[in-house]
Formats: C-alpha cells, structure tokens, sequence
C-alpha cells in the first residue's frame, strides 16, 4: 500500500493530518526564525517525502512546507536565514518526481531543497551532525508503527532545538499488541490495551512514547487523534520548549473546540451533553471542565506560586492557558480567593521569563 499510496487521490483523513501540519508549521515558523540567530539555518526535514503530490496533483507535505516558509520571506530576508529543507524517500522514483515538481522554488534563494533516496531511519542518522548543530523540525509520515520506536524517539529527544512531528497507525495496538513482532517494537500491557476503547487508543499511544522517553527529559508530547473508517491513527508533536507546544495545541483546539484532541467526538461529549443525568458527577463533565475544576483545587490548595506554573501546567494537559485557565483565575480574583502582588498574570509567552506572583488568600 505504501509504494502506490501518492497514485490515488489522498483519502479525507490524510487531509485532515496533511492540513495540521501546513498549519503548525505557518504557526510556528515565525518563532523558529525569530529563535535563530542571524545568517543562521532552520533545518526543516521530511523522511517519508514521497513525489510530493497526489494522483489528482494535490500538494503534499513537501510542497506545504515550502509553502509555509516562503509566507515569511521578508523576514528570512531581513536575518538572511536560510530554511533548508530535506526531503527523503525511499523509492528514488518518488524522489526523481519530487524533484521535478520542486523546481519552482529554484528562484528563492533562501530556501534550499535536498532530495535524497534513503530508507529510514538511516536517512535520520545520517544527519546527526545537522541536526545536533541548527533549529530543526522534523516530519515522520510513517506507514504503520514501527519506524518510530524507542531508539529512534530517544535518538530525537537527545537534541535542544528539534521539534518534531510523526503519524502512527494507533490502532494497531487492539489487533496486534500481543504478537512477537509488535513485541520486537512496542511493548504494552494486556490489560490496559483491552480496557482502552478504541476511540482512546492514540491517547493510549502517547502515553507509551512519554513513558519511554529519558527520565531527564524536557519534552513534552502531545497527540491528535485522527479516525478513518473504523480505525485510529494520529499524529504526535513533541516540543522541549512551552510556545512550540503551545502552538500545536492552538491549532488542534481550532479544528477540535470540543477536545482539541481529534477530529472526532473522542469523548462522546455530543451524546453526554444531549441526556440530562438525574446526579451530576465527574463522569458527565466534559474535559475542559473537569480540568478546570482540578486546576481550581491546585491553586487553592497552594500547588502553584505563580503564573508560569500555571502556564506550564496548562500546556502539558493539552490546554491553551489564556483560553482555558484564565477563566478560573478571573473567578477566584472575583471571589477574593487569590491576588496578585507584582500585577495581573499573564499567561503567554512573557511568564516564561518573568513570572508573576500569585497568593492564595
């Protein structure tokens, strides 16, 4: 399936995945040029490249890429940065077509494009030295779940300015979990696969790739669900640094209001919402409640002393902090609960590097 896949028109899922991307990456862009230092590279590599379009010449992950980046041309211009993009792929005949359709960008002068034939993840390894010494995004548009295993995400997490991205066909743990050959990449135990429901089962996937990651590690991941047909696949982003996750994380809650997890109801929260329980409890609270309630119990309770916490804390349970704990700070200041000694919190990006006090009263 994967050596005719780009024949065909993408199915509405591969769009689904295809369009985050462009959009992270339009995001974010901004903040890695800005982060690089002047006459500097940001590297941007692509290991499942493919001839970067579809049977019907829908543009691909390469071309999107591109794209995103020439949107901020004047300020590449401006630093003279270069974003040098790498493509791979291991079918040289996919590399050959994409070469051809990148001739376009020939004329950007700051936008250099390397095509290259390697399977991976020796096409990852080889630029160990790049990658160690430049700003880099990565993108792993696998075919199933085995390419990114626990040498390889260690492999990744070993770098400071590398944020990265990779598909993974999650469902793929109900069917083959307990056979040897997914042993041989993953390992997950059998009861927590059989009570997982297969809508959780990307969210069960996630969490096995943070469970693996150094203990010493800074990154944080953070998963988007994706359904096709009856499957679960998804994406993963993983981030050192607050705003690269905070910017994935805008872009997941505008194309999922609900969850900012999927681009189905994950939570079933449409059928929750639609019966009238005769008790109300936890189980009948959507996820944006049920976290705000618990970060209301953490800043009373004293676990936080600042906004920068709260921020942070925010981030890695998948939440916006000015869309989704700001709220619970204005309540609690309405109700003399808390206050703030050095001025209003803020939670975006100044509290990183000077944090405001907070006091429970």
């Amino acid at each position: 399936m994967a050596d005719n896949f780009h024949d065909n028109d993408f199915h509405e899922s591969t769009i689904v995945k295809l369009d985050l991307y462009k959009k992270y990456l339009t995001s974010a862009m901004p903040a890695f040029i800005h982060t690089e230092r002047r006459n500097g590279i940001v590297n941007i590599f692509d290991f499942f490249a493919g001839p970067g379009e579809d049977g019907s010449n829908n543009p691909g992950s390469p071309i999107l890429a591109i794209e995103a980046a020439i949107k901020y041309y004047e300020i590449l211009e401006k630093k003279n940065i270069t974003v040098h993009f790498h493509f791979y792929d291991k079918s040289e005949i996919k590399i050959e077509q994409l070469k051809k359709n990148l001739i376009k960008y020939e004329r950007y002068r700051l936008i250099k494009i390397s095509c290259h034939p390697a399977e991976f993840p020796n096409s990852l390894l080889s630029n160990s030295e790049t990658i160690s010494n430049n700003t880099n995004i990565l993108f792993m548009d696998q075919f199933g779940i085995k390419s990114i295993n626990e040498t390889v995400l260690k492999f990744i997490t070993s770098y400071k300015r590398t944020d990265f991205i990779f598909f993974t066909a999650s469902s793929a743990i109900k069917r083959f979990f307990n056979t040897p050959e997914f042993k041989s990449y993953m390992v997950f135990k059998e009861d927590e696969v059989k009570k997982c429901k297969m809508s959780d089962i990307h969210r069960l996937m996630c969490k096995y790739y943070q469970r693996i990651l150094p203990e010493n590690s800074d990154y944080i991941l953070t998963p988007f669900s994706i359904k096709k047909e009856r499957n679960i696949y998804g994406l993963i982003h993983g981030s050192q640094h607050l705003i690269g996750s905070l910017k994935f994380l805008e872009i997941c809650w505008k194309i999922d209001p609900r969850t900012g997890e999927a681009n189905f109801d994950i939570d079933d929260e449409a059928l929750g919402k639609s019966q009238i329980p005769l008790f109300e409890d936890n189980t009948t609270k959507t996820k944006l409640e049920k976290f705000q309630q618990t970060l209301k119990g953490k800043i009373t309770d004293g676990e936080f002393i600042n906004d920068l916490e709260i921020f942070e804390y925010s981030i890695k349970n998948g939440f916006i902090p000015s869309a989704h704990a700001k709220p619970v700070l204005k309540s609690l200041k309405e109700e003399k609960k808390i206050n703030y000694p050095d001025g209003t919190l803020r939670l975006g990006k100044t509290c990183i590097n000077e944090p405001r006090r907070l006091i429970v009263l």
